[in-house]
């Protein structure tokens, strides 16, 4: 088997692998299971995912890839034929700038979270709607995905550096305009607008970081206790009044280390 049929098993297999797991996990989408709503907001805001851009970028890349070798070896016997230019400049643009830089980046920020604290980056409830095997093949199956395309088609300089970065800024532009925060309530909704600092409440990654943030508290606390349980600070100070040194004392030590910590 030659390697331009290599390629394109590796295609068809690809476009199989993301389209099977994409219904295979639409089919967890049932009404019972849509009426929590952790399950319904976190359907909802699936696009907005990097892991889902990335795995239907691979499939536009396999779809244009089956199509140059499709031509290839449909016109295989008119050596003078050459695949439209367009084709073969989107192929390898998609690959430079979007898919290798994109899948590396899925793998490498997904594990090292997921194996350090599995709450970061994939919640309990997942589980219910996104399978283990589902979760492989959109952070782990991606990668030989990526390398295998790069065996299997010898890559070529870019002739242009500029021209690959340009496409990378612009996925990650694309990407950022679409992240926008909308907060929905009891009978009342708010306008979208972009987050552009910090991150939204009630995510998984808050509660690390606020932890993270608060940790050093005790140690500003001189003559006091301080007793931190999860988002909850209690510091207790002995005092005969209220005004006395060591409460105003401990309220300003307490004051200067939320300016440091958070510019508050």
């Amino acid at each position: 088997m030659s390697r331009i049929h290599l390629r394109m098993c590796g295609y068809v297999v690809t476009l199989a692998l993301h389209l099977t797991n994409g219904l295979y996990m639409r089919s967890f989408h049932t009404k019972e299971l849509l009426e929590d709503p952790e399950i319904r907001t976190f359907v909802g805001v699936q696009w907005r995912y990097i892991t889902t851009w990335t795995f239907l970028f691979q499939m536009v890349y396999a779809l244009i890839g089956l199509t140059c070798d499709w031509l290839t070896l449909k016109n295989s016997s008119n050596k003078k034929y050459k695949v439209p230019s367009f084709l073969t400049n989107m192929r390898d643009t998609l690959y430079s700038g979007i898919i290798w830089p994109a899948t590396f980046q899925v793998a490498t920020l997904f594990w090292p979270f997921y194996l350090y604290n599995v709450q970061l980056v994939y919640p309990v409830f997942i589980d219910r709607v996104v399978t283990r095997l589902s979760n492989h093949i959109m952070h782990s199956f991606i990668v030989p995905i990526a390398v295998w395309e790069m065996f299997m088609r010898p890559q070529k300089k870019p002739p242009s550096k500029a021209k690959i970065v340009s496409v990378l800024v612009a996925y990650t532009v694309a990407y950022w305009v679409v992240v926008k925060v909308k907060i929905e309530g009891k009978n009342i909704n708010s306008e979208a607008g972009m987050l552009d600092l910090g991150i939204p409440q009630g995510s998984a990654l808050g509660n690390t970081l606020f932890l993270i943030f608060v940790n050093d508290l005790p140690t500003s606390v001189a003559e006091g206790m301080t007793v931190l349980f999860a988002d909850d600070t209690t510091v207790v100070v002995k005092a005969h009044r209220i005004h006395s040194y060591s409460y105003v004392l401990e309220l300003t030590s307490i004051g200067r280390f939320s300016e440091m910590t958070f510019g508050a």
